[in-house]
């Protein structure tokens, strides 16, 4: 269904942008969970760390965030040994885990748009509070689209959780149309894994 006169489907433009991050994301969770679309916060925001990248060129800006505790974010990665780590040890092994998924999805984006003739820079992932994510969220003041996601990865027995958000404001409408939608609808993206320096 098209949007206020786009020219694509904004609604499949939201869900191609989960595809593509959970493609690229989904592979590294060694432990079964469900992607829920309905959901509340059940931990305090203050107990929640947040990694975001960003990705933009002369169409678009993109960015990811991953909204996460430390114990969650080992849950999620599996690794067995946590229990003999010192609390910064874990703190840093978390962030080190749910950067590096960061990592990936902005990785694969890039390669996308980019095997549609855009070139497009990537940060490094950032790791900050989850306090500041009203610094990265979408301004519905401005003139450009903007185009928002969000999901939470639940473990199956529902106590281990992290928050997906994405926005992709949209700077070139014809780009977009004619190079970005179609990136996000098709292609494989490169390859990857999770490694730890």
């Amino acid at each position: 269904m098209e949007e206020n006169g786009t020219g694509f489907d904004v609604d499949k433009m939201r869900q191609d942008m989960r595809k593509v991050v959970m493609k690229r994301i989904g592979p590294e969770i060694e432990i079964d969970y469900e992607v829920i679309e309905d959901f509340k916060i059940t931990k305090p925001e203050s107990q929640r760390l947040l990694s975001i990248i960003f990705i933009q060129n002369s169409a678009i800006t993109f960015n990811l965030q991953i909204s996460y505790s430390i114990e969650d974010a080992l849950f999620f990665s599996n690794f067995k040994d946590s229990g003999k780590m010192t609390t910064d040890e874990k703190k840093a092994m978390a962030k080190d885990f749910i950067n590096e998924l960061c990592n990936m999805a902005g990785g694969g984006i890039k390669h996308l748009v980019e095997e549609e003739g855009i070139d497009s820079l990537i940060s490094l992932p950032v790791s900050t509070r989850t306090e500041d994510q009203d610094l990265f969220r979408a301004h519905p003041k401005g003139t450009s689209r903007v185009i928002t996601d969000q999901w939470m990865l639940e473990h199956a027995e529902g106590n281990h959780s992290v928050l997906c958000y994405t926005k992709m404001e949209v700077l070139d409408e014809k780009a977009m149309k004619e190079r970005i939608v179609p990136a996000f609808g098709g292609g494989d993206d490169a390859g990857g894994g999770v490694f730890f320096l």
